[in-house]
């Protein structure tokens, strides 16, 4: 809502002719959206982690991960407290590209109704893709390459997953990888 009010009120102009210009201003508001994303992801995420580490214990965080039972079939080899930095590594860059897509789509709309809609309607196609598609489809790229289902991280981490690609297996880990390296 704030990049809308700067449309209107027309701040964006004051902004070129500053050090920097519009870049630095952008980059600051991309940098503070990363660091609120940092935030919420320990909030939600690492104080409910918390109180179940006060609560019932974790047990020994240095087992492997294929020791928890949802992830028998990870091909992932690190221990379960590996996994949980992976695991909060992950929902933060899944929410910081959120609210990237969130911001850009507010620079590129004049109305904030459009660009939510906008929102609404990728986020709700990769849940709906994500939901409806089997693993074992030719479709099966679209299940796990969207922005919806890089939020469903013990999904997308305890299971083995080969992703049929032009008719080729493709190692989903690959995929992934070269999917971050291209938000970041």
């Amino acid at each position: 809502m704030l990049i809308f009010e700067e449309k209107q009120r027309n701040l964006f102009l004051l902004t070129r002719p500053a050090g920097g210009g519009r870049a630095a201003a952008l980059a600051a508001k991309i940098l503070a959206m990363a660091v609120s994303a940092a935030g919420v992801v320990l909030l939600l995420y690492g104080s409910g982690m918390a109180y179940e580490a006060a609560v019932s214990g974790l047990g020994d965080l240095g087992r492997s991960l294929q020791s928890v039972s949802a992830f028998f079939g990870s091909p992932l080899r690190i221990s379960a407290g590996e996994y949980l930095l992976l695991y909060l590594g992950t929902k933060w860059v899944s929410c910081a590209a959120a609210g990237l897509l969130t911001l850009l789509a507010a620079m590129f709309f004049r109305r904030p109704a459009a660009a939510f809609a906008l929102l609404a309607a990728v986020f709700g196609c990769g849940f709906a893709l994500s939901a409806l598609i089997p693993s074992s489809s030719a479709l099966a790229p679209l299940k796990y390459l969207n922005p919806a289902a890089a939020l469903q991280v013990n999904q997308l981490y305890g299971q083995y997953l080969n992703l049929a690609v032009f008719g080729r297996p493709v190692v989903f880990f690959l995929s992934c990888k070269k999917r971050w390296t291209f938000l970041l």
